[in-house]
């Protein structure tokens, strides 16, 4: 169906959601984006679908890239989330399309440093607990390995010190290796020559570190996320962070996710393939 098809559905549907109005404004608005699609059951239930597209990103030491949190631009606290990075498909995306825009946007350190594993498609229904309706995702895990020695500069590192909480039950961060990404909320990443917070409200940051499987399934738990949520309440991220995250945020595309897949079909050299570097120089902050 075409998007202004899809709109009509969608806006139809949801004068039978439950959703407060504000809520129903924001699925409407990501119905407009392509983002999602609202649809009214046969039973009478407002549901929503959304195609996403996920990246597990392993290292050789099996710990893989996960988003630990979102962080306040103007506080500079983080709120803890422990899930795998990723992004809803926009209006006439394929899911590699949509890994493409992450590689060429947030995770651009990593463009030249992948090598392709497998795809994995699956469906998963839950409550979104945002927009108060029935959500069903419909969700492509991209599997890959990185190259360390590939792998461009995080020029928004965190050094963290060892933690006092650290115990049995409250695992050490010292192998995290935390960094923080940012993502442009618009097509066009806004403009990050000058100094103003009010420019940093274009952009979502996000807290990112490496955990392993165990780590991973534990903080995506309820009890884990209070845990999760303990384990980086002291972390705060300055402003001239979030500004070293935003202006290392490439301005060429690399090569594509479609295009490295097929690489490692053919036995090629993934790391010959790709755009330009941006020769940032790490920024580290004590926390």
């Amino acid at each position: 169906l075409s998007l202004p098809v899809r709109e009509v559905i969608g806006i139809t549907a949801l004068q039978h959601s439950r959703a407060r109005p504000q809520e129903r404004q924001q699925v409407k608005q990501q119905v407009h984006e392509g983002k999602c699609v609202v649809i009214l059951s046969q039973s009478g239930e407002v549901q929503r679908i959304a195609v996403v597209s996920v990246l597990k990103l392993a290292r050789p030491d099996c710990r893989f890239l996960v988003h630990l949190g979102t962080v306040n631009s103007h506080s500079g606290k983080v709120k803890a989330s422990c899930e795998l990075p990723g992004s809803k498909s926009r209006e006439g995306e394929t899911p590699i399309n949509t890994i493409d825009r992450l590689l060429n946007g947030p995770l651009h350190a990593f463009a030249n440093a992948l090598v392709v594993e497998e795809n994995e498609c699956r469906s998963e229904r839950s409550k979104a607990k945002k927009f108060g309706m029935t959500t069903l995702y419909v969700r492509t895990v991209h599997t890959a390995v990185l190259d360390p020695e590939k792998v461009r500069p995080l020029v928004a590192s965190i050094t963290m010190r060892t933690s006092s909480k650290a115990t049995s039950d409250f695992p050490s961060r010292d192998n995290w290796d935390m960094f923080v990404m940012a993502q442009s909320e618009d097509k066009v990443a806004p403009d990050t020559g000058s100094e103003s917070q009010d420019l940093l409200a274009g952009f979502k940051f996000r807290l990112c570190g490496w955990l392993t499987e165990e780590e991973f399934d534990m903080y995506r738990s309820d009890r884990g996320q209070k845990t999760l949520q303990i384990a980086i309440d002291d972390i705060r991220i300055t402003p001239h962070t979030l500004r070293a995250a935003a202006r290392s945020l490439p301005t060429s595309r690399h090569g594509s996710f479609e295009t490295l897949r097929n690489a490692r079909s053919a036995g090629s050299d993934v790391g010959d393939i790709g755009g330009d570097t941006l020769g940032a120089e790490p920024h580290s902050l004590d926390v």
